[in-house]
Parts: C-alpha cells; structure tokens; sequence
C-alpha cells in the first residue's frame, strides 16, 4: 500500500475537533469524500489506498457499536475496500449508503434499527466472507444488488415483525451459498427483478399471503421449492388473464410452489 503518512496525519488533525464533538457524521463523511474541504473547496485529498489507511486508523481505535449508534446513515463508499478485524463481527444502528462496506471483510452482520433499515446499492456487495446476516426494524428496505456477489452467505433472518420489506433487483445475486431463507408472516413483501437471481443452492423460501414482485426474481434457482398460500401480484398483471395463471406461471418460470 503506498501512502503518505504526512497525509494521514493531517486529515486526522482536520478531523480533531469533529471527533472531540462526536460529529461522526463529518468525520465519516470526509472519510467517503477522501479528502478534506472548507467553504466548498477541497483542499486535503487523499488517494484510495490512502482513504483505506485512515479507515483503518480510525476502525482501530473506536467503539464501533458505539459510534455506529450515533449516526443516522453513513455515507456512501466510506469503508469500501477495507480490510479490518473489526469489521469482521458488525453490529450497526445506522442506514447503510450506496458501497460503505462493498468488498471488506464482514463474516457476520447484525443490523438493528427499531425503525427503518436501510442498505443501499451495492452496501455489502462482494464480502465474499459474509456468512450470516440478521436485519431488524419496521420497515427494511434492501437496495438493488446489496449483498450480490456474497459467495459465502449461508443465511439471512429478518426480524419477526417488520411491516414492509424490500427486496430491490439483484440485492442477493450470485449468493450461490445461500439456503434458505424465512420471508416473515403478514409482512408487505416487494422482490426485485433478479432478487435472488443465480443463487444456485437456495433450496427454500417460505412468501407472505401477499407480495408484488419483479421479473425474473429466482431465475436459475434451480432447486427452490416456494411455500406459498395466498395471491401473487405480478407488476405487470394485465399479462394475465386470472390468479390460477399468475401461480402457474410464478411455478413454470420460479420454481415449485407447496400450496
């Protein structure tokens, strides 16, 4: 990694009176920025691998959960690319912005928000150590292709009582690792085109009495079976003509449904 330390340390000073207010949000912020600025000009910039050596500066000497709690969203790109110890078991309060942890090294992660919890475009895409994933809040909204690409991922809980859950395009494609997973009862329930796309080992998934979905949201699950009692609503259902189509058609293009 080629850094200048100088640069560092700088950026760290800069940060300083943020850090001792517990503005994490500017902090953060600068971090995804990759640089410094004051009155709308950049006037610190930092390179990739030097941006990934502040992060590891900053992950190594802070209570993550702590910190984490203090903040609405992190911004996006802030910790994509990073390798660190800490992140390996990630506990966040926080909404998740576009790439902040695409390609780290999460192997566990527990997002718990009471409210709304948010992932971004591509939050976690490519943690290729990402195993075991648990999400909690109200309202859960996966952004498209959020843990694509996470070739480990075995196994995804969402809390038992959310009253909205989005699964936008892509947010699991490729995860050729992933088994199953358990869609909670009387949850309003959208999956994106490709949701699930290619994950080629996922055996089962158990939808909700109600749920929209988008084009071709299990193609190439090859062995999933869908437990399945109620009306499907498809986002172009004037293609059809009554439900006995809609579920026939979801079973010849999606899988086998247990009704």
């Amino acid at each position: 990694m080629n850094v200048d330390q100088s640069k560092i340390n700088e950026f760290l000073y800069a940060c300083k009176d943020a850090i001792e207010d517990d503005d994490w949000d500017s902090v953060f912020l600068n971090v995804a920025n990759e640089g410094i600025f004051e009155n709308g000009r950049r006037v610190l910039n930092l390179t990739e691998d030097e941006k990934i050596a502040v992060a590891n500066v900053l992950l190594d000497n802070l209570d993550l959960k702590e910190i984490f709690s203090k903040i609405d969203r992190l911004p996006n790109d802030t910790f994509s690319g990073v390798k660190n110890e800490n992140l390996k078991d990630l506990f966040l309060k926080c909404k998740v912005g576009e790439y902040s942890f695409e390609a780290t090294n999460v192997e566990k992660l527990h997002i718990s928000t009471g409210a709304e919890a948010t992932i971004g475009q591509s939050g976690f895409s490519t943690c290729k150590e990402l195993k075991e994933v648990t999400i909690e809040g109200q309202k859960i909204n996966l952004g498209s292709g959020a843990f694509s690409f996470c070739l480990n991922l075995k196994t995804v809980n969402f809390s038992d009582n959310p009253k909205e859950l989005s699964i936008n395009s892509k947010a699991f494609l490729r995860c050729k690792s992933l088994e199953s997973i358990n869609i909670p009862d009387n949850v309003d329930l959208y999956l994106g085109g490709l949701a699930f796309g290619a994950c080629t080992n996922l055996k089962h998934i158990r939808l909700p009495n109600k749920f929209y979905y988008g084009g071709d949201c299990f193609m190439r699950c090859d062995n999933l079976v869908i437990d399945y009692d109620g009306s499907v609503y498809n986002l172009t259902t004037s293609m059809f003509e009554n439900e006995k189509e809609y579920v026939l058609l979801f079973a010849v293009m999606y899988g086998n449904i247990n009704c």
